[in-house]
């Protein structure tokens, strides 16, 4: 240390390196700082919600959680994660007992996060900390956004309350001023790694590292089009926005970087002074604002316009185009080439040739009927199913089946079999490896060009996109229609089947409109969001409060008058306004005027939904993948048929489209007695029927009472078209059952078969008289939200009341039609 400083030798190291710097010309500066925003943040959410619509929910729910802690709190992940091994195995983490859990009313959180492991003090003596404070959003259009649900979902799901929540109904109707976290799980991390795949936690608990929260945030950042980059872009854009709502020295204490001082150390609460959420949301005015958002507006007008969001935004577009396409299709071929070429590779030709010598031994145990299928594990197994006899064999397949060539049997080939199945999971793991580092060389180069290349499209676009994405969202009218979603389904009830199908598809749809912040999503949306609240209205058995007027019928009011009046000037001392028209920038304003609570439960429903119909399924899973409860109801036929799903995927939609309505109005039409079959309309007004076919046309003739309830069950029937994938193996056993229908004498040939793939079926083109069209919303209303009895008891008094009404002919302007005011009283006038 005394020749560095006083015989002025880290002068002379020091002038050294930068004649060597100068010499060879290295580089002096820092890369392109990148910024995520709230706009690219919601890209990054709403493709991880989207692509965790059936699988992987869990762990997109703690994905979310860590990324949404930056954007508020600016925390680091080594915060929120070990950096090495050493501190994982010390517990060094966020573990459950730094959490407290509040509860201020209904659906109304505070949770109180407690940062025990700050970089830079993880060696000392004494640990710094930071605490903060999770507080919900006050709007609807910011949902997206609220920590507090994707948190309280999580600790739902994992059961670490005190209380054993079984239902989010039981959970959110607990007002106790604090929900206890487990005792028994007070030093069990927060954050878990994720297993193999990344869909589901490791087995058994561990804590997720900081590198893993960096590179989820890449990954998912590079999905969605946008430079890849790590919890730092949060960081940065979060930082320098507080430094303008409230300073530089609580931009730095939420940096963690003014950390001295006795007086920040022991007197001050520090971060819990500020509303840190809502002033990050502009819901809040912070400390240099002068309204709630003013500073965000500001910046983002100063540089949404290069902003990442927009160029993603942008570039999506151009990908519709033929010549994005075509870009595509080169890159596809590009990756097919790359693999085709792995087979030169001299480490990955052992495992390819020990694969296919396995294979050709497997053959042999086969007679010549096998060379026909193609080497893979798939067609390994199916081999031996029809061998064994327990798989039926193919229609189309010709010749002598497939069975076992002698000396051998089951018990001599399972061997070979499991030695091929060994070989050729070493070889597809050999390939995987080295498509992953392609496809990680792929996607190094793609973001380097983002970096480097000129921003996309025209000037008029941007600035389109740009004004979109300055005012709120108009987010979504949701009512609190989902109460028993949570409650996992009853397969063999179709009554609970269909409940939960349509609160899933609700809830979808929900997200789906208040996560769009594409361009010009203030106008784009709309279409699907009026659908929808039309949708949750016709669910409603109550009558709406005030509050809860149909956004749709506004937005159509406000649109009449802009288009008699034209554009209207916005007042500056208008509070009320109406979606779709300017925000008053002084202040934040809940456009849509609904209880944020009733948004917020169904948010958090479609949530855990995923995951709670994976452990509902999770009954109805068997050795080779999933069976169907449902189809063994059909007990009309015999054999009993047996559906085998190869993937929850393709089980759950099996459940929810090939078991719709219309299909299994088969059980309802159907009645076995001593002399067989009969069949009887489920309405009561067709009987001594000679097929189910014949009882289905007269449901779709018009004779039937119930025609347009059966009519609408066809339709949605006929536009829900299954996706087909070579690994689903119910396939074989569906085609049995339809086979089994037609032996059995219970359906004729034709193109309205159940299970037979898209059921082609004739409805009737809906009535054109208004009267009719009213008749039809109806019944459609009542039918969707009550069983076939209460629906019916309901929706007839009403649809006699309107065909008592007088038709109304097409509507003059500034004249009454006669009748008009009858209509008026039922509200149905606008139809």
């Amino acid at each position: 240390m005394t020749l560095l400083v006083k015989h002025d030798m880290y002068r002379l190291i020091k002038a050294q390196v930068l004649q060597l710097v100068h010499d060879n010309h290295l580089n002096r500066h820092k890369e392109v700082k990148i910024y995520y925003g709230r706009h690219e943040l919601s890209l990054i959410l709403s493709t991880m919600l989207d692509a965790s619509r059936r699988t992987g929910r869990s762990v997109v729910l703690q994905n979310m959680i860590r990324y949404l802690i930056p954007f508020y709190f600016t925390t680091r992940a080594s915060t929120m994660g070990p950096t090495h091994r050493k501190w994982r195995d010390l517990n060094y983490v966020p573990v459950l007992g730094d959490l407290r859990f509040f509860v201020r009313g209904y659906m109304d959180w505070d949770i109180e996060f407690r940062f025990k492991h700050i970089k830079n003090s993880i060696n000392t003596v004494e640990a710094e900390e930071q605490t903060v404070n999770m507080t919900g959003c006050l709007y609807t259009h910011n949902l997206p956004f609220d920590i507090t649900l994707p948190f309280a979902a999580h600790l739902f799901l994992l059961k670490r309350f005190t209380v054993k929540y079984e239902t989010i109904e039981e959970f959110t109707s607990d007002l106790s001023a604090e929900l206890q976290i487990d005792p028994a799980f007070a030093d069990t991390p927060i954050f878990l790694a994720g297993g193999p795949g990344g869909r589901e936690f490791a087995e058994p608990e561990v804590a997720a590292t900081a590198a893993s929260i960096y590179e989820s945030l890449r990954a998912w950042g590079n999905k969605c089009g946008i430079p890849r980059a790590g919890v730092t872009a949060l960081r940065r854009e979060t930082s320098n926005m507080y430094s303008l709502q409230l300073g530089h020295r609580v931009a730095k204490d939420a940096l963690h970087h003014a950390t001295d001082g006795p007086f920040r150390n022991s007197y001050s609460r520090n971060l819990q002074n500020h509303n840190l959420v809502q002033i990050r949301l502009g819901e809040v005015a912070g400390a240099l604002e002068s309204f709630p958002g003013a500073k965000i507006t500001e910046n983002h007008k100063r540089h949404g316009f290069k902003s990442w969001a927009v160029e993603a935004l942008i570039r999506r577009e151009q990908e519709e185009t033929p010549e994005g396409t075509q870009v595509k299709e080169d890159a596809k071929r590009a990756r097919v080439a790359y693999k085709t070429s792995l087979l030169d590779l001299p480490d990955f030709k052992d495992v390819k040739d020990a694969r296919l010598e396995t294979w050709e031994t497997y053959l042999r145990c086969y007679n010549a009927t096998a060379a026909g299928y193609v080497i893979g594990t798939l067609n390994a197994n199916r081999l031996f199913g029809l061998a064994t006899g327990d798989i039926d064999p193919p229609k189309a397949e010709k010749g002598t089946p497939v069975a076992f060539k002698q000396p051998y049997n089951s018990e001599k080939t399972q061997p070979i079999r499991e030695s091929f199945i060994e070989a050729e999971t070493a070889f597809l793991k050999k390939q995987k490896h080295y498509l992953r580092q392609y496809d990680r060389g792929v996607k190094n180069e793609k973001n380097k060009q983002l970096l480097q290349r000129p921003l996309t499209g025209l000037a008029a676009d941007r600035n389109v996109i740009v004004e979109a994405l300055s005012a709120p969202d108009p987010g979504v009218h949701l009512k609190k229609a989902l109460s028993s979603a949570s409650a996992p389904p009853d397969l063999e009830n179709l009554e609970s089947l269909k409940r939960w199908a349509t609160n899933l598809q609700i809830a979808q749809m929900a997200v789906s409109a208040i996560e769009d912040e594409g361009p010009g999503s203030n106008l784009a949306a709309q279409g699907d969001q009026d659908r929808l609240f039309a949708w949750l209205d016709s669910l409603s058995l109550n009558e709406p409060t005030p509050e809860l007027a149909s956004v749709a019928t506004q937005r159509k009011a406000a649109k009449s008058k802009e288009d008699k009046e034209g554009p209207a000037a916005h007042d500056a001392d208008d509070e009320d306004d109406t979606p779709g028209d300017d925000i008053d920038e002084r202040s934040e304003e809940d456009i849509l005027k609904i209880p944020v609570a009733d948004a917020r439960r169904a948010l958090l429903e479609y949530y855990v939904l995923p995951v709670l119909a994976a452990r509902a399924y999770a009954k109805y899973k068997v050795e080779d993948g999933y069976q169907c409860p449902r189809c063994s109801l059909y007990t009309h036929i015999k054999p009993l048929p047996v559906t085998i799903l190869y993937s929850l995927v393709r089980f759950e939609e099996h459940i929810l489209i090939r078991h719709s309505e219309w299909d299994d109005l088969e059980l309802q039409i159907i009645e076995m007695g001593p002399d067989g079959a009969s069949y009887h309309c489920p309405a009561g007004d067709f009987a001594n029927a000679v097929s189910v076919k014949q009882v289905r046309e007269h449901a779709l003739s018009g004779n039937c009472v119930r025609g347009t309830i059966y009519a609408n069950m066809a339709r949605e029937r006929a536009e829900a078209t299954p996706i087909r994938h070579k690994n689903d193996r119910d396939d074989n056993k569906s085609s049995r059952l339809g086979r089994s229908r037609k032996a059995n004498g219970l359906e004729s040939d034709s193109e309205d078969s159940n299970f037979e793939g898209q059921v082609a079926v004739k409805v009737p083109k809906p009535a054109v008289s208004f009267k009719a069209r009213v008749q039809d919303l109806i019944q459609t209303a009542a039918s969707t939200s009550l069983d076939p009895d209460a629906a019916e008891a309901i929706a007839d008094p009403l649809v006699k009341y309107v065909d008592g009404l007088p038709e109304l002919g097409p509507a003059r302007k500034g004249s009454k039609q006669p009748g008009e005011a009858e209509w008026d009283l039922l509200g149905l006038s606008e139809l």
